[in-house]
């Protein structure tokens, strides 16, 4: 959950008066726009520790403009992508502990638990293809960026 946005809410707590309520809350230096900085705050508020890869996916998805900061208009969707991220993250964590939990995928964990998050078992090869299509570093694992790239572009 967002700080700022409860599950439910009483008739006197409308969404639109949270949503600006937390986007008050996000610009810390209340310049009417919320900065890389502020975003990465947010996500540590979620329990979060965000790379400059995932600060730069979470800035794609949501500055539509294009200027590297995202408006009012554009928060409602910072909202939904910062809770994809926090889901999608967990998700790295349970994979990740399928062997050994050291901040990355290895073909053996996603053959392991491909069953309970993709609905099918992969093969090895599958699997391994996978992880060579994004594995920009060519360490044969998927770091959290690059887990994360995976995730985003199949949901864009």
């Amino acid at each position: 959950m967002i700080p700022g946005f409860p599950v439910c809410y009483s008739n006197a707590e409308r969404p639109d008066n949270m949503a600006a309520k937390t986007f008050e809350e996000f610009d810390t230096d209340g310049s009417g726009s919320i900065e890389t900085g502020e975003i990465k705050t947010a996500l540590e508020s979620m329990g979060l520790t965000p790379s400059e890869g995932t600060l730069k996916i979470v800035v794609d998805r949501c500055d539509k403009n294009g200027d590297g900061k995202i408006s009012q208009t554009e928060f409602t969707r910072l909202v939904k992508v910062l809770e994809e991220i926090k889901g999608l993250r967990q998700m790295f964590d349970e994979i990740d502990a399928a062997d050994v939990k050291d901040g990355q995928i290895s073909v053996k964990e996603l053959v392991a638990k491909s069953q309970k998050f993709y609905g099918r078992e992969f093969s090895d090869a599958e699997a391994k293809e996978m992880v060579s299509a994004q594995d920009l570093d060519q360490d044969g694992t998927l770091s959290i960026d690059e887990f994360l790239q995976i995730m985003v572009d199949r949901k864009v």
